[in-house]
């Protein structure tokens, strides 16, 4: 694996690639006084409910997990190649969607001034 390839991947495509019309609507956090603690929050929230539809799956019968049901992580995963190619696309948002959010975040901390800093 050559990570440092993938990364270049992962930031082409939220600079010109499928990604790049989403980049300024994931920066963007609707709070009071833009609290940056309370977008983090929003922001965890929102990738743990994409983590429970699609990345957790029951043990039984792969049902769709859902706090009220529970779910048991990696059963029956590693049986099915199949349910890791279908994610990884999800999983390759989620990852990019991150990283901008966290560049967003940092260019506000060290640059209060940078208001719209490219991620």
């Amino acid at each position: 694996n050559d990570w440092g390839a993938y990364a270049d991947h992962l930031i082409h495509e939220v600079t010109d690639g499928r990604w790049a019309a989403q980049r300024e609507a994931w920066k963007r956090c609707v709070t009071p006084q833009n609290r940056w603690d309370a977008c983090s929050v929003d922001w965890a929230q929102e990738s743990s409910s994409v983590a429970c539809e699609f990345g957790y799956r029951r043990g039984d019968d792969n049902a769709r997990i859902t706090q009220a049901t529970g779910f048991v992580i990696g059963e029956r995963a590693g049986e099915d190649a199949s349910y890791f190619a279908t994610r990884r696309p999800i999983l390759e948002e989620t990852l990019a969607r991150s990283a901008v959010r966290l560049a967003h975040v940092l260019n506000k901390i060290f640059d209060p001034q940078e208001g719209t800093a490219e991620a």
